[in-house]
């Protein structure tokens, strides 16, 4: 079977003006090209099937495969937010961030427990336990919770600055002012005379 080479030439010709990708890629598969051509040159019904027959297959195929990667972009995407609300729903309270920190609970609780276990043979576990005096009780009782927390650390666990601001999540700057400020106002009050 010859191939008539005008009607080649021309499709060729006209080949380079299509601008269907997928018609591009479906002709740059050399099988393809085959069958065009032998359709060219037999222009028969049954040339005409066959090169139809896979021109279909061949859409069929990349419309199966953008459905596929589209349908996985979506299910992982679709996962990700799914993943994502179940676990801001159903957080672990002791996964859950505490205030003025990057720490969990379960972080404070390890650090507390190792700490206390370093500082057993204390019997006061804050402040507040271990003064006598009522007028200082009542000062110390009326500081906000975390500024008798950090006088806490500092004295009864003695920890350092450094180890204070990483359990607030705070600068060791910030706690040596705050608590240089909290012993000032207990000192000014102290020396007011109001104690009796």
């Amino acid at each position: 079977m010859s191939v008539n080479k005008g009607n080649v030439q021309v499709f060729l010709a006209k080949l380079k003006k299509i601008s269907n990708p997928i018609m591009i890629r479906f002709l740059n598969e050399e099988e393809n090209l085959i069958l065009v051509k032998k359709y060219i040159a037999n222009p028969s019904k049954e040339n005409m099937k066959i090169l139809d027959d896979e021109f279909r297959f061949y859409f069929y195929k990349v419309k199966l495969i953008h459905y596929m990667t589209k349908l996985v972009e979506h299910y992982v995407y679709d996962s990700k937010k799914r993943y994502a609300r179940f676990h801001n729903r159903n957080i672990l309270i002791l996964d859950d961030e505490r205030e003025n920190s990057n720490n969990s609970l379960h972080d404070y609780l390890l650090f507390k427990s190792s700490t206390l276990l370093s500082n057993q043979n204390n019997e006061c576990l804050s402040l507040l336990d271990c003064i006598e005096d009522k007028y200082l009780y009542k000062l110390l009782k009326n500081l906000k919770q975390k500024h008798l927390k950090i006088l806490d650390l500092f004295y009864i666990y003695d920890m350092k600055n450094h180890e204070i601001a990483q359990f607030f999540g705070d600068s060791p700057q910030y706690i040596s002012t705050t608590h240089r400020n909290i012993i000032k106002r207990l000192y000014q009050n102290l020396e007011c005379g109001e104690h009796g």
